[in-house]
This record gives structure tokens, C-alpha cells and sequence, in this order.
């Protein structure tokens, strides 16, 4: 894996990294098909239980950040006092909850993607909602893809230069890559987690 340089990763980066990693590595023991060829829900769970294992936050799939609070309010906890605001309709892939505390923690979108409109789609929706009252503390859009090398350039070299594009065009923070290959066709295949600070 590949960090950016000067790039600390903090127990929630390395859970999700560690989880795709491992949803990567099962994906292709399974099918023998690299993950770039995996449906984005198998991620989504695979990534979700690294999360719950290595970071100790509780982990929430495909519900609006209003329904969890709602659903710790029955729990006896008032955390949203009033209407809760609209942005929290927003329903990450996976909310990360603060155990501790009344917070939640993350917002996390993963994303298929060859061309960046798919990854300036979901940084936008995060922005809307990270550092909001009630929101996230922080969003991450979790991007996974595919490449074929030409003569010109190996496809992990056009992987890296691809996420590097689309952090810098979005202004987030890669925190991580990775990549795997070649086949014997020359595809080469690869991840990034990009953060989206408030």
C-alpha cells in the first residue's frame, strides 16, 4: 500500500485500507477476477467489518444519518434536539459512529470509476453535510479502477496518476493507494481512500 508522503494515517484510514485489502485478496481467491470487476456492496461489507474490527466505532450500511439519530434517540439518547436539518437525509454506504459519544464520526462512499464525474459527485454530497452540526467529523469516498498498459505508460502508472488527478481536482486528501497486476493482458488494477475534511 501507498500512503501520500507526509501522510499519517489515523485508525480509521488503516481499517479501512485493511479492509480493502482483505475484500481485495478474497475477491480474487474467490473468482479469480480482480476487484476492480467486484460490485461496489461487496466493498461496502467487506470495508464496513474492517472498520467494526480494527477501529472499535460502530458501523452503520446504507441508512441516512437522520435514521441513525433517530434510531439512537429510541435508545434514550436525545442527540438532535428539534427537527433534525436536511442534509441529514444523506445515506453514506457506511456511517461511522463514535462509540463514546453522540458523534458520528464518518461518512464513507465507495465508487467504481474510470472518469473523475462519479468521484466530484459523491466529494460534493460530502461536503454538503462533513463538519455540520449533527454531520460526520469527516467523509471519505473510497474510489477503486482499472487500467491497461500501453507502451507509452504501465497501468499503474496511469492508476496513480488518475487518483492523483482526481484528489487534486476534487481538494481532497489521498490518504492511501494500492494497486495489483498485471495480467496477462496487461490490466492493472488499483484502490485510493480520498478524505474530505469539513
Amino acid at each position: 500500500m501507498k500512503s501520500q508522503e507526509g501522510v499519517e494515517m489515523n485508525d480509521l484510514e488503516k481499517a479501512i485500507a485493511k479492509g480493502l485489502q482483505s475484500t481485495f485478496k478474497e475477491y480474487e481467491e474467490m473468482s479469480d477476477y480482480w476487484l476492480s470487476h467486484a460490485p461496489e456492496y461487496f466493498i461496502t461489507v467487506g470495508v464496513a467489518r474492517a472498520i467494526y474490527k480494527h477501529s472499535g466505532n460502530a458501523v452503520f450500511m446504507d441508512v441516512s444519518l437522520k435514521r441513525i439519530y433517530s434510531h439512537r434517540k429510541m435508545q434514550g439518547e436525545p442527540i438532535v434536539r428539534g427537527k433534525p436539518p436536511e442534509y441529514l437525509s444523506i445515506r453514506p454506504d457506511i456511517s461511522v459512529w463514535y462509540k463514546a459519544s453522540e458523534r458520528v464520526r464518518a461518512a464513507i462512499e465507495v465508487k467504481r470509476a474510470y472518469n473523475i464525474n462519479p468521484i466530484q459527485s459523491d466529494v460534493q454530497r460530502m461536503r454538503r453535510v462533513v463538519g455540520q452540526s449533527y454531520g460526520p467529523a469527516v467523509g471519505y469516498v473510497i474510489a477503486y479502477s482499472e487500467a491497461k498498459s500501453l507502451k507509452s505508460k504501465l497501468g499503474h502508472e496511469t492508476l496513480s496518476t488518475r487518483f492523483d488527478n482526481w484528489a487534486n481536482a476534487t481538494d481532497t486528501r489521498m490518504t492511501a493507494m494500492k494497486f495489483g497486476g498485471p495480467d496477462d493482458d496487461g490490466w492493472w488494477w488499483g484502490w485510493c481512500i480520498l478524505r474530505v475534511d469539513g
